[in-house]
């Protein structure tokens, strides 16, 4: 479950069969990651990371977190037409991003986590869109985020569902 302002204050937990396996605390500045109960700081680059996902703008922020966006082509997801993304984050780690020629709307993403023999495929499908009204100077305006999604990496499938922007609802699918 993740609860926070989306700016600060972010907590991220993973429950298996009730039970809290791994958590993630975000004051906005610094965080912690909990894992079967020993607590470590995070560093620059998962500091960097979680900042990154809480932006709800980040496509439009890239340069303030040291990342780059290329336009490689377009391709498919499952037989939709998308473009093709490439994002170097300041880590030197790098993600293709999927959005839909039709929509706009992002598709999929895949990353490669570890390095060579122990390097693993990751990839998160956004099955959903939810409707949040932002604020932007005198005018209000619509904006989509994903509010359903499912994370593949290893053999592990988890699920995301975001109630609304503030309230995020996992579940491990084993």
């Amino acid at each position: 479950r993740l609860q926070g302002d989306w700016s600060s204050d972010v907590c991220s937990s993973d429950l298996m069969n009730g039970a809290e396996m791994m958590k993630q605390v975000f004051d906005g500045n610094k965080g912690v990651n909990v894992q079967m109960g020993a607590k470590k700081p995070m560093d620059a680059s998962e500091l960097m990371d979680i900042k990154m996902q809480i932006d709800m703008m980040v496509e439009g922020n890239y340069e303030k977190y040291g990342a780059k966006a290329v336009l490689k082509g377009i391709g498919k997801v499952d037989e939709e037409e998308a473009y093709v993304m490439e994002v170097t984050k300041q880590t030197g780690d790098v993600a293709t991003d999927y959005y839909s020629l039709k929509t706009g709307l992002k598709l999929m993403s895949t990353t490669t986590e570890g390095e060579g023999a122990e390097a693993v495929l990751a990839e998160t499908r956004y099955t959903e869109y939810g409707t949040a009204n932002v604020a932007d100077g005198k005018k209000t305006r619509s904006l989509k985020y994903p509010s359903k999604f499912t994370q593949v990496a290893r053999s592990e499938e988890h699920t995301s569902e975001l109630q609304s922007p503030c309230n995020l609802v996992c579940r491990l699918l084993l």
